[in-house]
């Protein structure tokens, strides 16, 4: 079938038609945003680049550009890191931040993981362009601890400052260890009920994708957004 808006395909689109070809990252946010806070977005999945036609639908400040590739996060392999986000976009500086995500997945990173993992399928990247939101904390939420799969705990890695700050390993982040079965939560930056809505969400969205989940987040005056969720790979 050929898609609705051309190149360019609103969330809705996405899951109404069961696009998964634009890449595991863009069909899981499209699919989230139904039930959470997700950031305005649109993805593009070809050529041409209409950033007039991006603007039209989204009508932001400023951007985050970001790949959805066809190998990112299978159960098997994450990808991440690998490919290019291009984050506080403005529209003139677009159509250079959509390029520079299609063309990293030739970059180096990609090749020297394709080798590592003996990975032979071909590479092909869609773009999610969202609304870049300027986040008074970043982080990512496992829902299960990736270092011993100890499925009674939990993990939040979080920091203050703007979005993928943790993601990037830049600055210095919190890490919150919780028992499931008795989540005691204190002395943190964060309110207590922030942290409780942020694990209603992780244990929600585990049971939406039927999976051991990892999640990044941003959270804005108290608001929290859903940037990412995928399977957990170790």
């Amino acid at each position: 079938m050929r898609y609705l808006l051309n190149n360019l395909l609103s969330y809705k689109d996405i899951i109404d038609n069961d696009i998964k070809d634009v890449g595991a990252k863009a069909y899981n946010v499209a699919l989230l945003s139904k039930e959470f806070n997700v950031p305005k977005g649109i993805v593009l999945y070809d050529l041409p680049i209409k950033t007039n036609e991006i603007k039209e639908a989204l009508n932001c400040s400023k951007y985050i550009v970001r790949s959805s590739s066809n190998v990112e996060d299978s159960k098997n392999l994450s990808w991440a890191g690998c490919f290019d986000t291009i984050p506080n976009v403005s529209i003139e500086e677009l159509e250079e931040a959509i390029k520079t995500c299609l063309d990293s997945k030739n970059n180096e990173r990609v090749k020297e993981y394709k080798k590592l993992h003996n990975v032979n399928k071909e590479v092909k990247i869609s773009v999610i362009i969202q609304e870049y939101i300027e986040s008074d904390y970043n982080g990512v939420a496992f829902s299960t601890n990736p270092v011993d799969g100890n499925d009674n705990e939990c993990i939040i890695e979080y920091q203050k400052g703007l979005t993928g700050n943790v993601v990037g390993g830049f600055g210095n982040s919190q890490t919150l260890i919780i028992d499931k079965n008795n989540p005691i939560i204190d002395n943190n930056d964060l309110d207590s009920s922030i942290i409780e809505e942020l694990l209603s969400i992780l244990n929600s969205i585990e049971k939406k994708l039927n999976d051991k989940v990892d999640i990044e987040f941003l959270i804005k005056n108290d608001i929290i957004y859903i940037t990412q969720a995928r399977p957990m790979t170790t």
